[in-house]
């Protein structure tokens, strides 16, 4: 929405701006709304087929939390890691 706004403000200068201006208005609505509308169709097409089958019983089987003192190393790293940054 910043990039549309300065860059109307910008090309309002130009004399051919208000030729194109109807185009441009739609290209920045179109555009947010078509990437919009594929994020919702890939989300239905995964949730349509992780919970096809037993696909997610054979996900959950492979996706366990690790041990009790992997868990611990890990939080220590992620301490670490913050003290870093």
């Amino acid at each position: 929405m910043h990039g549309c706004i300065g860059l109307h403000f910008w090309l309002r200068l130009s004399p051919s701006y208000g030729r194109v201006r109807p185009f441009l208005l739609g290209a920045a609505v179109l555009i947010p709304f078509a990437a919009l509308a594929g994020v919702m169709m890939q989300a239905r097409n995964a949730h349509r087929r992780s919970h096809g089958g037993g696909h997610s019983r054979t996900l959950e089987k492979e996706m366990r939390p690790p041990p009790p003192e992997v868990q611990g190393q890990l939080l220590a790293w992620r301490g670490d890691a913050q003290l870093l940054f």
